[in-house]
């Protein structure tokens, strides 16, 4: 195999032990854990990267020996824990050398966006996915230092895209026409924690507003409960979503016609809109916020 070859595997496996990659890297932590700080290389070779570069033990073996990021121990390779590395982990400022990249195109893959980002090199990339989990055509790249980090901030990064349009003469005589475009990327500081999480929390908020309108005008008191359960009531009352034994409360899946009714031994009665309030506000209702960001290696 070739130099430049060596030079690629060396460049991926650094990639996958730098202290960005590494210390958010839970399965290739997982596997260190179970070999004493060790990844076995035949683990290391089934990653997408080093397949496509078709290495092997001996190939990972010549790459790294010169390697300060890494060892390998016959086969199996470990990162080489430095105090940069413990300082990177417990200070957890890495957002200060994270940028936020906007304009690539929605079909780029994670290869095509690191051929474009080579001065320097960055430590790791994330790729901003929406609900569909397709890429949004934004990325958080983070550097090695804040310096950088700065001169990415301070550069112009352009890319080249080719498109295609068919030019028709006549119906029998169609041929494709290419041409080329210029994009500007859009360079930024990544948001600080207190606004992403300020952000987190005001979709957390709606999302809890959302179901507490939902739960308007389906909680019913409940009269003569005594010892039943929560599968009894459930069985002499259709529809019910849950049972609060402890309040003697419970909630409907839908609004229903009655204010008050009988089932059997026990009698529902609808909390007002004063009361119902006044009970959902004491719930410990912890509502499930969809992510849009997947990260890769």
């Amino acid at each position: 195999m070739s130099e430049i070859d060596l030079k690629l595997i060396k460049r991926q496996v650094e990639y996958y032990f730098n202290d960005a990659n590494y210390s958010k890297d839970k399965f290739m932590n997982e596997i260190a854990m179970r070999y004493n700080g060790y990844i076995p290389l035949e683990t290391l070779l089934t990653f997408k990267k080093l397949r496509s570069l078709k290495a092997t033990p001996e190939l990972v073996k010549e790459a790294v020996k010169e390697s300060k990021i890494v060892k390998v121990d016959e086969d199996k390779i470990m990162k080489i824990i430095t105090e940069e590395y413990l300082y990177y982990k417990s200070n957890g400022e890495a957002f200060i050398r994270t940028l936020l990249i906007k304009g690539f195109p929605i079909t780029y893959t994670l290869d095509e966006i690191s051929n474009v980002l080579t001065d320097p090199i960055p430590q790791r990339v994330s790729m901003l996915r929406d609900h569909d989990k397709q890429f949004s055509g934004s990325c958080y790249v983070e550097y090695g230092s804040l310096e950088e980090a700065e001169s990415v901030l301070n550069k112009e990064i352009t890319i080249e895209i080719i498109k295609e349009s068919i030019e028709t003469e006549e119906e029998e005589n169609t041929k494709k026409a290419k041409s080329t475009e210029l994009i500007k990327l859009d360079i930024s500081k990544k948001p600080k924690k207190d606004k992403v999480m300020n952000f987190k929390q005001k979709k957390q908020e709606l999302a809890l507003k959302r179901i507490k309108k939902d739960f308007e005008g389906k909680i019913y008191k409940i009269e003569n409960l005594g010892e039943k359960s929560i599968l009894e009531v459930k069985k002499l009352v259709d529809g019910v979503a849950f049972v609060d034994l402890e309040n003697k409360v419970l909630r409907m899946k839908y609004i229903n016609d009655f204010d008050e009714k009988e089932f059997s031994d026990i009698k529902l009665i609808k909390l007002s809109p004063d009361e119902c309030k006044e009970y959902i506000d004491k719930l410990d209702i912890k509502p499930k916020v969809r992510k849009g960001k997947k990260s890769f290696k």
